[in-house]
């Protein structure tokens, strides 16, 4: 057909269906390693509180736990309020019993590993039979767990799990309803301040003492049928008290060794932040090299560099040489272990000190041991850049001393030793001056 656009088709024409779809998905390595770089510098003075249902279900385990005979914790499940929401379960379960069948037909040896499961979870006494005028009790006063096998990678062995998850009749399932979970005077103790998830870390002042900690542990965790494993010291004769399988083998921590700092490669912007995001420095004893890491980063940050694109020469050369003087910290020692008798007096003294760059904070400890020996420690130090926008010296003094204060009240509230006296330092009068005078006296410029 002709038209004022020329001559033009007209007629069906096959349609496609095809549709393609494009998904794009970027991870920045060298920003996720910048933001734990940066947590790791923060002070954090904020002690989470126990939620109200946090204290509900810890009251519940009080009430209602209970031991058996073989010393294993037993507690009912904690449900957030009534669980007559709960609807019949049993469809469901079944279903999924009919499904696990439907697969033990095609696969006997997952048949014969569930049999054995079953029967060794009935003869460790974590289900029983139920008799038969508990088949048919109501709804509201029971709920049928839906169970299923999960293959490990080779598909070869099996766990198998309890869905507390499953719907009931009512759209309601058991997780919704639950709650989200001196006889050893000196492992009680140690179970309170040193596990952290399911690793502990102690120490003591004397092989006996440790042998003695050790030894309480073991018997206070296996009666409530908790193992402890992969033990690792750098003491012979506490390894020595253990089986070897209980060991960590010496491939997976090196306990006697130092680490080294390697920085090699071509310079830009994205491999030197790299670099400076992998340094592991919590306790900020590196502080006197991490702050030049610090200066170089706000620099870099300040001329706007593309992340691929070639550092200046200057930094370079100031970067290398960091780069030697990190290979010299294998040479320096530093005690982390740090353990004090009650009976003892424990001081604490803090420092801070600004220049125009850069302003820093530390934390000693002083304390007389049993033989009267006097023993100074540092425990922790942290460093701040200057800000962009020039401030006076005085005034960053004055920030020094704010960094210390919340340095020393973390440092107090994370001790577990009780302590004599606390002092802090600042050779800034004007700083001294500002802190003594009234609120009202005037703003520091």
């Amino acid at each position: 057909m002709e038209s004022i656009f020329g001559w033009a088709a007209l007629g069906k024409t096959k349609l496609s269906c095809q549709r393609i779809i494009s998904n794009h998905a970027s991870y920045n390595a060298v920003e996720f390693q910048l933001d734990k770089f940066r947590q790791l510098e923060r002070i954090s003075l904020k002690q989470n509180p126990f939620t109200n249902e946090e204290i509900a279900c810890e009251n519940h385990f009080k009430r209602t736990y209970t031991r058996d005979s073989t010393g294993r914790f037993a507690v009912n499940f904690a449900f957030r309020d009534s669980s007559d929401e709960l609807g019949s379960s049993i469809d469901i379960a079944v279903h999924r019993l009919h499904q696990i069948e439907c697969r033990f037909s095609k696969n006997q040896s997952l048949s014969d590993q569930y049999l054995k499961f079953m029967n060794d979870y009935l003869k460790l006494g974590h289900m029983e039979l139920i008799s038969e005028n508990e088949i048919d009790i109501p709804a509201s006063s029971s709920f049928y767990l839906p169970r299923h096998p999960v293959p490990n990678k080779n598909g070869d062995k099996f766990r198998y799990l309890f869905d507390g998850s499953a719907k009931s009749s009512s759209g309601v399932s058991l997780n919704n309803k639950l709650m989200e979970s001196n006889n050893f005077p000196l492992a009680s103790k140690a179970a309170l301040k040193d596990f952290y998830v399911d690793d502990l870390m102690f120490g003591a002042n004397s092989l006996s003492e440790a042998l003695e900690l050790q030894n309480q542990l073991i018997q206070m965790l296996t009666s409530a049928g908790l193992v402890l494993k992969k033990w690792a010291s750098n003491c012979n004769e506490l390894l020595n008290s253990v089986d070897s399988d209980m060991r960590l083998s010496n491939s997976s921590l090196n306990i006697d060794n130092d680490d080294t700092v390697k920085t090699l490669g071509t310079l830009t912007k994205r491999t030197l932040l790299s670099t400076i995001a992998k340094n592991f420095d919590p306790l900020g004893w590196l502080s006197p090299i991490t702050i030049q890491y610090k200066t170089i980063m706000q620099r870099l940050w300040k001329q706007q560099l593309q992340w691929d694109k070639k550092i200046p020469p200057d930094i370079t050369l100031e970067w290398e040489q960091l780069a030697k003087d990190m290979q010299l910290v294998k040479d320096i020692k530093i005690p982390r272990f740090l353990l004090v008798d009650s009976n003892n007096q424990f001081h604490l003294f803090g420092f801070s000190d600004a220049s125009e760059k850069a302003y820093a904070a530390a934390v000693y400890c002083r304390f007389v041991s049993d033989t009267g020996q006097i023993n100074v420690q540092l425990i922790i130090a942290k460093t701040r850049v200057a800000p962009l926008k020039p401030v006076s010296l005085p005034r960053l003094e004055l920030c020094g001393a704010l960094l210390l204060v919340k340095l020393m009240d973390f440092t107090c509230k994370t001790l577990n030793y009780p302590i004599s006296q606390t002092r802090f330092y600042t050779d800034s009068t004007i700083v001294l001056a500002w802190i003594g005078s009234h609120a009202a006296d005037g703003r520091p410029s």
